[in-house]
This record gives structure tokens, sequence and C-alpha cells, in this order.
């Protein structure tokens, strides 16, 4: 079994991302909440491949920035809970900015990667690796930490995709990219994300359908 028992039912994961609200100020807190709810609106009816409301991913990676990083940066909280608003809903880069500033805007920009309509598995390997190597050569620390808390998390929520579902055989190139992209990335951000996405990938290597 994987180590890290993650969080996968929305009032669990909303009642420990509150609990960890408290270390922020009265006026940091409303402004983070204003975010979180502006995300699940956003996310609406979308679900994750393991069948849980989207929203549930991009609170649990804010977490993991405050609980795992100790970050107290209200905007990089924000842009953790905004980041996939922009890629994957119909809200526009312009709506963020004018709602959050333009500090949260370059960070939604910065971890949303940019992709066509009906985007074939090609493009989106070549896309994959051009993001990462623009994380390792231009993006900021606090980018790179952002972006290493989203790919943590959705190696950790691998674990729990039904087994008939067709992400499945999407498996041996996720994990690849692990090893090609993620570890890398990580390596250069900070040990927490380096040692915990080697151990999640070592536990997957031990599970059958993950190296087929």
């Amino acid at each position: 079994m994987i180590s890290y028992k993650q969080k996968y039912k929305l009032e669990d994961v909303e009642e420990e991302f509150n609990e960890l609200l408290l270390r922020f100020s009265r006026d940091d807190q409303e402004l983070i909440h204003a975010a979180k709810t502006f995300a699940t609106k956003s996310h609406g009816e979308q679900k994750r491949d393991n069948g849980v409301p989207y929203v549930i991913h991009p609170i649990r990676t804010a977490s993991i920035l405050i609980r795992d990083m100790g970050v107290l940066d209200a905007d990089m909280i924000i842009g953790m809970l905004l980041h996939d608003v922009v890629e994957d809903t119909p809200v526009m880069l312009g709506e963020v900015e004018k709602k959050f500033g333009n500090r949260v805007s370059i960070f939604v920009k910065g971890l949303t990667r940019e992709r066509p309509l009906n985007e074939s598995e090609e493009h989106k390997k070549k896309s994959k690796q051009e993001k990462i190597d623009w994380f390792l050569s231009s993006g900021s620390k606090e980018l790179k930490t952002m972006k290493c808390s989203d790919l943590l998390d959705n190696m950790r929520s691998w674990i729990n995709i039904p087994e008939d579902h067709p992400s499945v055989n999407k498996f041996a190139r996720w994990m690849r990219e692990v090893e090609t992209q993620h570890i890398p990335l990580g390596k250069v951000t900070d040990p927490f994300f380096e040692r915990n996405m080697v151990e999640v990938l070592e536990e997957y290597k031990k599970i059958a359908r993950f190296n087929q």
C-alpha cells in the first residue's frame, strides 16, 4: 500500500484546509476563502479520474504548500487553488487578474499549459516536456514549488483510479514522466518533493498495473 494516505472526501479535505488557514491573518483568510469558492464554482461538476470532485485536487495542493512547505504567502495559496481554472474551465486569465490581482495571475499563467482542442497524445507528450523544461530553466522558486505540489498530489491520486478507467492505460507513460520530468524538477526545488516523488514511484513499481 502507498505509505501516504491521501484524503479523497471533499469534507475531509476542506476540514484540513480550513484548519491550516488559521495560520494566516483574518484578511488573508477571507481572500483565500474567496479563491476557494471561485475555484469550486469554476470547476463545477468536473471530476477527477478517480471520480471525486475536481476541486479536491487544488485544495489538496494548497494544503501541501501550507502543511509541508510552511508557505504563508496568500498569493501562492490562491494561485494554487486556481491553478487549473484557466486550463480546464472557461475562466480567462484576465478574470483571475481582475478578481485576485496581477501576482496571482502570473502564478496561474505560469502553471497553465496551453493546449489546442482535441490535443493528440503526441502533442501532449511534447508540450508537457517543454513546460517542464521551462520550469527548470525559467520558473521562479515560487512557481517550481507550486508545480511540484501539483505533480505530487497527482501522483498520490493514481492509486485510487478504478482499474477499468481509460487512464490506467497511461500509467506506464506517467511513470516514465515521473522519472524524466517530475523528479528532476523536485530535485532542484526542495528535498521534500524529490524524496516524496521517489517514494511514491518506488511503491508504484511494486504494483503490477502500474508497470504494464
